[in-house]
């Protein structure tokens, strides 16, 4: 099986997840992710999007110790193959946080964040989109933290720089 088959069924996979059939969502991703390491490797890119698009199907059943533990493994591989500066795993990094705040634990969930912003910026700079999502999260944690000025001031300072970057 080739990635672009690979991904054209992930793709399937996404429509029905995003339809909330789960349970037939989780079967296809298992599936998908299931040929992926056989055909491609544990550590190709689209075996870890795999892995990612069933952590987030495995979220939406609230089986966040499943989830967890793929996004964890993702988090691993790409900072191993790719360095820890590499989008690949900065995308790992935030997902795996936006779990970790989901859970409840934000005190990880902001370190995690924090980094994830440190690397955009170093990137991107501050007017990224990427960037700017990052920021966005990192603004929701602290607002759940009761963190209400940091909170207000970080999502101030996010949005006007939004304006300027997309009008």
């Amino acid at each position: 099986t080739d990635p672009k088959s690979l991904r054209a069924r992930t793709g399937e996979a996404m429509i029905v997840h995003h339809q909330n059939r789960l349970d037939e969502a989780e079967q296809l991703q298992r599936k998908v992710l299931e040929d992926c390491e056989r055909a491609l490797g544990p550590e190709h890119d689209t075996t870890c999007d795999s892995r990612n698009n069933l952590a987030q199907v495995l979220e939406h059943l609230s089986r966040y110790d499943e989830a967890q533990a793929l996004l964890e493994r993702n988090l691993e591989i790409n900072t191993r193959v790719h360095g820890e500066e590499h989008e690949e795993t900065v995308v790992s990094l935030a997902n795996l946080a936006n779990l970790i705040s989901l859970r409840g634990d934000t005190d990880r969930a902001e370190r995690m964040f924090r980094q994830a912003i440190a690397i955009r910026l170093k990137k991107f700079g501050p007017r990224h989109r990427l960037t700017l999502n990052v920021q966005t999260s990192l603004a929701s944690v602290l607002l759940t933290q009761q963190r209400f000025r940091e909170a207000a001031e970080l999502a101030e300072q996010t949005l006007a720089l939004q304006r300027k970057t997309l009008g």
